[in-house]
């Protein structure tokens, strides 16, 4: 699995540098020795130049916000890697009135321009993805320990209306309190299986949870609850508003 990874990360780079030898290689009609080893010279200056980028700079300097340090270095490096490329590769043009040594800078530049472009996007797209996992992981906690608190405490509160209601010989509404807190169970099993749940299911289970507190409270105080009608049925996380019905109760 390691290896597999290795590999996978390693291929863009080989695809770029045999990219870059395959157009030097059919840009030239007859590749003589000495412009084999002129070629491989630049092309080794470039590799050399962009991987002291990419794993060194980046990290020591630019990602620390080191920007002067970073821009200094890399300065260095450029110059380091145009002087290699003209002290070993002789014959080298000069493009209008720009010097060689400074077209090589320039041209170095752009590669290192390139490649910490896309090394950086790269880096940003998989920092978001591994932001997102941990965001799930730590709300898929919060949602957990929000059922495991829920359950046992609205449970308990429901049997102890229910045995009053026993107690006092209320047949009627015992039964009704006993299908809601059925309803009530099975919405509660069935919603922690799940990590999103309609939100119709979700208002009829606040509406059985209100109804029941209403038969504790009894006469001492006033329950309202409405909903606007919905235009459409959406998914919420399962038991999301239950905290601030109980609390709406207990205060």
């Amino acid at each position: 699995m390691r290896n597999k990874r290795i590999l996978i990360g390693a291929l863009p780079h080989v695809l770029l540098w045999g990219g870059l030898g395959l157009i030097f290689y059919f840009q030239n009609d007859e590749i003589k020795r000495e412009d084999l080893w002129d070629g491989l010279i630049i092309l080794g200056s470039v590799i050399l130049i962009t991987y002291v980028n990419l794993y060194f700079l980046i990290n020591r300097f630019f990602l620390k916000k080191k920007y002067v340090s970073y821009t200094l270095a890399l300065l260095i490096c450029l110059a380091l890697g145009a002087t290699i490329i003209t002290q070993l590769v002789p014959g080298l043009q000069q493009i209008g009135n720009i010097p060689v040594f400074a077209q090589q800078m320039i041209n170095l530049f752009m590669f290192v321009l390139l490649t910490s472009g896309l090394q950086l996007g790269v880096r940003y797209f998989n920092n978001q993805i591994k932001l997102r996992e941990v965001e799930n992981k730590q709300l898929k906690m919060e949602l957990s320990l929000l059922k495991s608190q829920v359950h046992p405490h609205f449970l308990f509160n429901t049997l102890n209306n229910l045995y009053g209601l026993i107690t006092q010989q209320e047949n009627e509404r015992a039964a009704e309190v006993t299908e809601r807190l059925s309803a009530l169970m099975r919405y509660l099993l069935e919603s922690s299986k799940a990590d999103r749940v309609s939100l119709k299911k979700e208002i009829k289970f606040l509406q059985d949870y209100i109804e029941l507190e209403k038969i504790r409270i009894t006469d001492r105080a006033t329950v309202d609850f409405s909903v606007s009608p919905l235009q459409a049925d959406c998914t919420v996380p399962p038991l999301l508003f239950i905290p601030l019905v109980e609390n709406a109760f207990k205060h």
